[in-house]
This record gives structure tokens, C-alpha cells and sequence, in this order.
């Protein structure tokens, strides 16, 4: 991703059942209609389907390989269990062992919900009990059942539908269930947009240790759209900001305007916590020597690579070679040598033919808690003159401008830190990284459209801008 162009933000695997994409070769899923099932408030499950039904064999033996059972509401956040059903809890039926399907007994204890379940070529039956079974009536939606054996590519799946005995705090209680269309997914989450109540930015500048002081945009919106659960209660999200660019004026100086641009993806909510949502920026202004930008865009590769697993090129560019517009790749030494782009290190002497690079990604953090969400957000930071009011009239063009970019931008925590500011030994801040916490909402809430209180918070970094190297910390808020 290079302020060049918005191809190819960073997309997050978003997979199946434990964590790994189904193989090309895995089975059909088996759907089942099914006779009944309880959910008991305090820790209670049940399910009894009858069949005829093809009982698994070969790669998915679960005394080989073992199984799952996922019991969700397939509309809101109001339930999702995993319960673990390994090999050594399962044996064979009939002569051979497995001809006539297969039993697991547990101990319906913490770590062990299960006492029993059983799939044979008429039934398939389940009861698990204990601290594990956290569901929570009554059930907006479905009730969605799935019991995935071996690598879960192979699925038997229920949807509850069907008659409604009891749905209330106490119990949810269904029978008669049609075989679903398709096997149910967990908690679709859609789209929801709230209103920012601020977006602050705290700009750190290389004219020594001073810090701005921090700016605040009113108005716009921020839309979050997110797919449906996997089996970690993870689900895949994008980003955006939409309506008009987002102002601060600052009279007699400048008009500061952030603007939302589209062309960004990938991003995760985190329902039960415990993924590393953290996101870090780390921008060096020169790595090395450098005559195209194909050079240097390879060079900080290999640059934030060097940071760790995750880090990723958000931007890089050789000073001195104008990036887009009708002269892409030749040589510049002012912005007019570039019409419709940019001339990167016009402003500063001296610093023609030097690469510079700003990476992301996440550095090694705790785990984050329930709702966390990251996600990317286009975004571009540019200062006009003469001061307005207004965002988009600028008649006199100031250098500073930083993106369009993919900011990753999070609800936990983010740091940002420039080194070699200004082509020497500084940083920014003096004594980084800086760190900015944002604030998540539980998955409930955003099911419900409840986005009150979501705070996202990144860092994005500029070079050679009229203030000289400079860090910017973003915080969009909902109100």
C-alpha cells in the first residue's frame, strides 16, 4: 500500500471452524432436519435429531481426529458455544468399530461440557451441562446447530426454526425443525454507522521537542460493517469514513481537514476476547539510498519485515522522483514538476535521491478484551490556506499533506514512532513510542446497533511536510 495507490490493503483471514479454511476436497454439509432442542438458563443444552443420516468415517473418525459441537443464536449476540469433544472421549460402534456410528461420554465439567453425544445412522443426540454452557435466553433468531468432525470440513447442521415451546429468560425450547437451505452461520453482525462526537489528532513535529496542542473535527460519520462469527466468535469488519471532510480552523494559520477515502478492507471484532488487536506505526524517514520508488518500495519491505512478524509497507517513496501524475518516476526538485502528483522531499534540501518508509502492524501485546475491534480507515490529513472555514477551497497550495492511506486503527491500544527525523537522529516523540487507547463495545451492542462509546485510536506519520517530519494520532469516537 503506497500513497501512490490504494491497491491491496491488508485482508484478514477470516476462517473456519478452529481456525483453518475447510480443504477443496471436504465433504458436503449434511443438513439435518432435527426433532428438538432445549437451552437452559444456568448451563443446559440438549439436541436430538433422527435420521436417516450418514455417519462419518475414514479422515473425519473422531476417535482419530475428534469433533466439535457449536451451538449459536444465528441473530444477535445473544449466545455462542464451542464445546471441545476430543478422540479419547469417543468410541466405535458396531462390528467394525464405527460401522454403526460413534459415542462420546464426559464429564459435563468445566473443560469437558459434554456427557454425551451420539451419531449413528438414525440419530444424532447431545446433552452438555456445566460452566462451559454460557447460552443466554431467550434466542432473537434461530437456533443454530452444527457438530463438525475432524478438521470441521466435514459438518452435520440444524436450524431452529421450527415450534416454539418456550423462548424467555429462563429457557429456550424448539422442536420440529425443517432441514435448513444451508448450514446456519453465527451472529451476522451487518452494518452500522454512528456519528463521530470528535475526532481529536495530536500532531508531533520535529521543530524539537514541541507538541501542537490537539485539534478537534466535529461532524461526519464513521459506517463499521461486520460478516458473522467463526468459531473463535471472531468475525471479519471493514471501515469507513463517510460525509463531508472533517475540519479544525485555526484562524490566521490554516485550515486542518481530514477527509475519508474509500479503497481500504480488512479488519476484526474480537466477541470473547483474547486476540492481540494491537496496532503499532513505525515510519523511518531515510533507509537507505534510492533512484525509483520500485527500489525503495522494495527496500521497505525488507525494512518492516525487519520490524516482526505483521508489519507490513503502508508507504514508502524516493525523494527527488515524482510519485503519480504525468511525470511518475521522473525527477523533481519542487511540487510543479509533478502536475496531478507529488514531488516527495521537495521541501527540504538536500534530502534527493534518500528512501523513506512507514510501516504497520501489531507488535507483541496482551490479549485484548471482549468487543475489541480493529479495522483499516482511508484516510488523507491535509492543511489549507488561506483559512476559511471550508475544506476544499484551498487557493494557495502549503505542503502539508499526509495519504490517502489505510490507517489501522484500533479500539485497545496504538503506538507510533518516526525515527531518523529529518534524515537524522531523532525521534518522534523524543522519548517514544507515543501510545493512544481507544474503547470497545460488546458484540451485543453492535448487533444491536449500539455504537455509543466505540472509540478507535492510530497513528499516522508524514514526511518532509512544511512543519518538517511529523506523527499524528487519530481518535474517532461515537457518540
Amino acid at each position: 500500500m503506497t500513497r501512490r495507490a490504494l491497491a491491496g490493503a491488508i485482508g484478514w483471514a477470516i476462517t473456519a471452524a478452529f481456525g483453518t479454511a475447510a480443504p477443496a476436497t471436504a465433504a458436503p454439509d449434511h443438513l439435518i432436519a432435527a426433532r428438538s432442542v432445549i437451552v437452559q438458563a444456568g448451563g443446559t443444552v440438549k439436541f436430538v435429531a433422527r435420521g436417516p443420516l450418514a455417519v462419518p468415517s475414514g479422515a473425519d473418525d473422531p476417535t482419530v481426529a475428534g469433533a466439535a459441537l457449536r451451538v449459536f443464536d444465528t441473530e444477535s449476540d445473544g449466545g455462542f458455544n464451542v464445546y471441545a469433544l476430543p478422540a479419547s472421549g469417543w468410541r466405535g460402534l458396531g462390528d467394525p468399530a464405527g460401522s454403526r456410528g460413534y459415542l462420546y461420554r464426559g464429564s459435563g465439567t468445566a473443560g469437558d461440557p459434554c456427557r454425551t453425544v451420539r451419531i449413528s445412522p438414525t440419530l444424532i443426540k447431545a446433552k452438555c451441562t456445566g460452566p462451559d454452557v454460557t447460552l443466554t435466553p431467550p434466542f432473537a433468531g434461530q437456533v443454530g446447530v452444527q457438530l463438525l468432525f475432524g478438521d470441521g470440513g466435514l459438518r452435520y447442521c440444524a436450524s431452529f426454526g421450527g415450534r416454539t415451546r418456550a423462548n424467555d429468560a429462563t429457557r429456550t425450547r424448539r422442536s420440529d425443525a425443517a432441514a435448513p437451505a444451508t448450514c446456519p452461520d453465527a451472529s451476522p453482525q451487518g452494518t452500522r454507522t454512528c456519528s463521530l462526537a470528535a475526532v481529536t489528532t495530536g500532531i508531533d513535529h520535529a521543530f524539537g521537542t514541541n507538541s501542537m496542542p490537539h485539534l478537534r473535527f466535529n461532524g461526519g460519520a464513521l459506517e463499521i460493517s461486520c460478516g458473522a462469527a467463526d468459531g473463535n466468535r471472531e468475525a471479519d469488519c471493514d471501515c469507513r469514513l463517510t460525509g463531508a471532510a472533517l475540519l479544525a480552523h485555526i484562524p490566521q494559520i490554516t485550515d486542518v481537514c481530514l477527509e475519508g477515502v474509500p479503497g481500504c478492507s480488512g479488519g476484526r471484532i474480537d466477541c470473547d476476547g483474547g486476540a492481540a488487536l494491537d496496532t503499532a506505526t513505525r515510519a523511518r524517514h531515510d533507509i537507505g539510498a534510492c533512484s525509483d520508488h520500485a527500489g525503495c518500495d522494495a527496500a521497505c519491505d525488507a525494512s518492516c519485515a525487519g520490524l516482526g512478524s505483521g508489519f507490513t509497507r503502508r508507504d514508502a517513496a524516493c525523494e527527488g522522483v515524482c510519485a503519480g501524475g504525468a511525470n511518475d518516476g521522473l525527477a523533481c526538485a519542487t511540487p510543479t514538476d509533478c502536475p496531478g502528483g507529488r514531488c516527495p522531499g521537495a521541501t527540504a534540501a538536500g534530502h534527493s535521491g534518500r528512501c523513506n518508509c512507514l510501516c504497520a502492524g501489531r507488535a507483541a501485546d496482551p490479549a485484548s478484551p471482549a468487543g475489541t475491534l480493529s479495522c483499516e480507515v482511508g484516510l488523507r490529513l491535509t492543511w489549507e490556506f488561506p483559512p476559511n472555514g471550508v475544506c476544499g477551497d484551498a487557493t494557495t497550495s502549503i505542503p502539508v499533506s499526509i495519504g490517502p492511506l489505510c490507517v489501522p486503527l484500533t479500539s485497545s491500544t496504538a503506538t507510533g514512532l518516526v525515527s531518523c527525523v529529518n534524515g537524522s537522529g531523532m525521534t518522534l516523540p523524543a522519548g517514544g513510542p507515543a501510545v493512544r487507547s481507544g474503547a470497545g463495545l460488546l458484540c451485543s451492542d453492535f448487533a444491536g446497533g449500539q455504537l455509543s462509546g466505540l472509540r478507535l485510536a492510530g497513528y499516522v506519520a508524514g514526511f518532509d511536510t512544511n512543519l518538517g517530519d511529523l506523527l499524528a494520532g487519530i481518535d474517532l469516537g461515537c457518540q
